[in-house]
């Protein structure tokens, strides 16, 4: 998967968000600058939890930033 300037791709065939989350349970999307529909049509209509880690912001869809965050910070797992 890669996205090539606001288009989200895979081999080099567009692709959407939605469909990428009827394939994949999970979806996490890192980016160095915060997103809006513009930028990153469909990706705000999954309505994915957000949060920032290490300055870059997160975009996670079917888990909790809160496990991400847990996992960067070394803290053990419950």
């Amino acid at each position: 998967m890669s996205v090539c300037g606001n288009a989200l791709l895979e081999n080099f065939r567009p692709y959407t968000y939605e469909k990428l989350a009827s394939d994949y349970p999970c979806i996490i999307v890192r980016r160095p600058l915060e997103r809006d529909n513009e930028a990153s049509p469909g990706l705000l209509a999954l309505a994915p939890a957000r949060c920032m880690i290490a300055g870059v912001h997160l975009y996670v869809a079917g888990m909790a930033c809160e496990k991400i965050e847990l996992a960067f910070s070394g803290r053990p797992l419950d």
